[in-house]
């Protein structure tokens, strides 16, 4: 028979351990509600960035993030009042986790969760970045399943974010 020190440490042990079962591998503790967004996450379709006012052009910094890693990193110079300017696609049509890194000129970095941006289980997005002559950025999103048309702010179903 067990003495009671060895039976009182396995115990420990294996409460310990049922602590621990619900830790993902990327070291978050998962939770019982679970969407599209956390199991595969959002298709990504294009990004545009457009200067809203101010007369100075904007050089913007953009990292694209999935599930990898870093799929899209370069600096475009976006002038206000001007078309928008498109970032180069380069991550594929699946879906996945997608950040957004955004940093206007030298100031601080700003990451959008495309999923909590979008606030949609699934399908595709399209976001547009407005940047402010003060280097604030507005984020427009819309859907763009089986749609080949802008995105903006005009669209009915667009979303906002500050």
């Amino acid at each position: 028979m067990p003495s009671r020190r060895k039976l009182l440490a396995a115990t420990g042990v294996a409460i310990g351990l049922a602590g621990c079962s619900d830790i993902t591998d990327s070291g978050t503790r998962a939770t019982e509600e679970t969407n599209e967004s956390s199991s595969g996450g959002i298709q990504l379709g294009e990004i545009r960035l457009q200067g809203t006012d101010g007369t100075e052009p904007h050089s913007v910094q953009v990292a694209v993030e999935d599930d990898a890693g870093v799929v899209h990193l370069d600096t475009y110079a976006v002038e206000p009042g001007e078309p928008p300017v498109y970032v180069e696609k380069e991550w594929d049509d699946d879906h996945a986790e997608y950040h957004i890194n955004v940093r206007v000129g030298g100031q601080q970095r700003r990451r959008i969760d495309v999923v909590a941006q979008t606030e949609r289980a699934a399908g595709c997005t399209d976001l547009l970045i407005l940047l402010a002559g003060d280097g604030e950025i507005t984020v427009w999103d819309r859907s763009c399943d089986g749609d080949s048309g802008d995105a903006g702010a005009d669209d009915e179903n667009a979303s906002e974010s500050e």
